[in-house]
């Protein structure tokens, strides 16, 4: 399984006792920072790092959260990537659980098993995955994006193209629009940049 660890200090040689992981990861997965050599782990580097976790997901899903917490910090940060969020629900006695229950009243999808998960991000992950694996038997092109998404696509431009742009002239709700610009950024079809989307 692809592993891509997010380092809130410059990439070092690791210790020993990771050294076995490290060399894996160098196989199957990569570590990533933006951080410059020299620079040590500083709490205030927490959420820096935590939104380049969120934007690589397709989703976050919060097990536990105070108030105030750094986990509502980084889902705070996946809303903005218009990625998926998700909090387990606790009783309002317990501390440590309030901020789960304020994230889903503010609209995180509750989980309570698996299921719940992956009723909302299955259809993102085959996507993601119809998108990037070769097609078979063919010139190793990638797989057409599907119908429900090719709409969307086609509407966005090679300059910036607003989402209010996108709605009016699709003329799909703004939620089907937003979903639909979250897949596609996801394949690497189209960027996000300020005040809308462009396409690759």
């Amino acid at each position: 399984m692809r592993s891509i660890p997010v380092a809130m200090t410059a990439i070092l040689l690791p210790p020993l006792r990771h050294r076995e992981l490290a060399a894996e990861l160098e196989q199957v997965g990569c570590l990533v920072t933006e951080f410059p050599p020299g620079t040590p782990p500083r709490r205030q580097n927490f959420p820096q790092r935590n939104r380049i976790i969120s934007g690589l997901s397709l989703g976050v899903l919060v097990i536990e959260a105070a108030l105030p917490s750094g986990s509502l910090i980084t889902a705070g940060t996946a809303v903005e990537q218009g990625r998926e969020v998700f909090a387990l629900p606790w009783s309002m006695l317990h501390k440590g659980g309030q901020g789960c229950l304020r994230l889903i009243r503010d609209g995180a999808k509750m989980v309570q098993t698996i299921d719940d998960v992956l009723e909302e991000l299955g259809p993102l992950y085959t996507l993601q995955q119809d998108l990037f694996m070769p097609a078979q038997g063919g010139d190793g092109a990638s797989a057409d994006v599907p119908g429900g998404l090719q709409q969307v696509l086609e509407l966005v431009g090679f300059e910036l193209t607003t989402v209010d742009e996108l709605v009016r002239c699709s003329r799909l709700p703004i939620a089907q629009v937003l979903s639909d610009l979250s897949a596609l950024e996801l394949a690497g079809l189209v960027v996000r940049s300020a005040g809308g989307y462009i396409r690759c």
